[in-house]
């Protein structure tokens, strides 16, 4: 089913005006070209997830190569979700609970006395026994907290969110009950804070010690994503800093999502538009339909014509596709209208191209569900200290089926990025300087090196030890640096290139996911 021909495609020049140019049937926008990647022969609009994408009106699922791994009729589960840290849970009627699972091999099983699972995050899913009480299962499908819950969400960042009698808590992958107050309403943990209800019906946010990170004045409250969360204060939306600093979007504004590679889809009276973390409008509300940023790309309808745009509301192609979904993994799920009715398939993400000598490893870590959307796109820019933080501990999480404590939410003056505060709290990483982290800055191939040996050594099978071999660039390679240099190099981990190290250059993201590929397959 796999195939790359060429998908028309309309550009978009400066001011989205558009701007057509055809060569030999097909059509190009600058240097970028759209392709199918999957034919459109399915019924359904898929989604990739962990290298998998159900594409039927029932189950079908698919891999990448558009190869058919489990479809029904042919055996028990009938509908079903996307797949999570390796399984997909389901169920054999559309009315049914969903209480089956299906691993990669399309292999179907139950866990003894669950009537109801939920996806799984973190490692753990929450599921019901026959009396509609919750604990959770492991990717074993093993019962690790009892059910005994009213109500239990999913795990994020260590917590789960549980009700039992009326009151709700916070509870660790223990089943320990760590928050517990008052609350009227709560929600997950994201960026390091959870959104809570209190008694008089308002919405602040409590950190992992349950203290008000941000009083609670507000109406509603989302989840933060990159240090900014949507809310409403009375009846006007905006958005809030880690601080609870407020600021109001234009006036016309109805509905606003939550933020996703930077941006937040909004809505008025006149269609969908985006907003960026200022609060900015980057593109006007007057979109038919408009998807989440994911992987770098929105996609957005506008008189019937679909549109691709970046996090910055440029316009970086457009398709003759009856219809777009999300980019999944780099695909995105595209449909045309054909005699036998609108039948999907996957087009490529125009920013993501990995190299060659990457797209192996890319792959790989996406089937893992290790990759983070900041650094699956753009694969040749360079990766930023934030964002390396991110890959490192989502991969090293996921394959030690672990979550990382987190002692302090905001370490550095200049960041509250909760993955840096893991990484800080287990001694693997510091700042720039004693109070500043440089989140934007450049990962350089020394920093890379030094904290990926540091959690190497602390989770993985990583030995030390320089040996006698000596880069010819040894003198340009920092002191506090060499150890995990060569440590690395002896590791087929991380090397050089014609016997130079070149430790101040900075990392591409596609070179750190090969990294972090290498590192935790240890």
């Amino acid at each position: 089913m796999k195939r790359t021909a060429k998908i028309k495609l309309i550009g978009a020049a400066a001011g989205c005006a558009l701007l057509a140019m055809s060569f030999g049937g097909f059509y190009t926008y600058g240097e970028e070209n759209i392709r199918w990647e999957i034919e459109p022969v399915y019924d359904g609009k898929g989604v990739f997830k962990e290298g998998m994408a159900n594409c039927g009106g029932m189950t079908n699922f698919i891999d990448k190569n558009g190869e058919p791994v489990y479809q029904y009729p042919g055996n028990a589960m009938r509908y079903s979700g996307d797949f999570s840290c390796g399984w997909a849970v389901g169920s054999d009627s559309p009315a049914g609970a969903m209480n089956m699972l299906m691993d990669k091999r399309g292999d179907i099983y139950t866990v003894d006395g669950a009537v109801k699972i939920n996806d799984f995050h973190d490692g753990m899913a929450a599921a019901a026994d026959g009396s509609g009480k919750y604990g959770y299962i492991n990717t074993n499908l093993e019962w690790i907290i009892e059910p005994k819950y009213d109500y239990a969400d999913d795990f994020n960042e260590g917590y789960a969110h549980v009700r039992s009698g009326g009151k709700h808590m916070y509870i660790d992958m223990r089943g320990d009950v760590i928050i517990s107050a008052g609350f009227a309403e709560a929600g997950d943990y994201s960026n390091g804070l959870a959104p809570v209800k209190d008694e008089n019906g308002l919405w602040g946010y409590i950190d992992h010690n349950g203290n008000y990170a941000v009083e609670p004045k507000y109406t509603s409250a989302g989840d933060f994503n990159d240090g900014i969360a949507p809310v409403t204060l009375g009846y006007r939306f905006g958005i809030i800093d880690t601080s609870g600093g407020f600021t109001a979007l234009v006036d016309d504004i109805d509905m606003q999502r939550a933020y996703s590679g930077g941006v937040s889809v909004i809505h008025s009276q006149n269609g969908y538009g985006l907003a960026d973390k200022a609060g900015n409008v980057l593109l006007q509300c007057e979109y038919e339909e408009m998807s989440d940023c994911t992987e770098g790309v929105i996609t957005a309808k506008k008189n019937g014509q679909w549109f691709i745009f970046n996090s910055k509301g440029e316009a970086v192609g457009g398709t003759e596709a009856s219809e777009l979904g999300t980019s999944s993994e780099n695909l995105i799920a595209a449909a045309l209208k054909t005699n036998d009715g609108v039948k999907w398939g996957f087009i490529n993400n125009p920013l993501a191209e990995p190299s060659d000598w990457a797209s192996a490893s890319i792959n790989e870590m996406f089937d893992k569900g290790c990759m983070t959307d900041a650094v699956s796109y753009g694969y040749q820019t360079y990766i930023t200290r934030s964002e390396f933080c991110d890959l490192a501990v989502k991969a090293a999480e996921r394959q030690l089926r672990v979550g990382f404590p987190i002692k302090d939410r905001a370490v550095f003056e200049d960041t509250d990025n909760i993955n840096a505060a893991k990484l800080h709290g287990l001694g693997i990483i510091d700042g720039v300087t004693e109070n500043a982290f440089g989140p934007e800055m450049n990962m350089t191939r020394e920093q890379t090196a030094k904290i990926t040996m540091l959690l190497g050594r602390k989770y993985f099978n990583i030995s030390s030890g320089k040996g006698d071999f000596l880069y010819n660039d040894d003198s340009d390679i920092s002191e506090w640096a060499k150890e995990a240099v060569y440590s690395l190099n002896a590791n087929s981990i991380m090397q050089g290139s014609n016997n130079e190290f070149r430790p101040m250059d900075p990392v591409t993201k596609e070179e750190a996911v090969i990294i972090i590929s290498r590192l935790i397959k240890k």
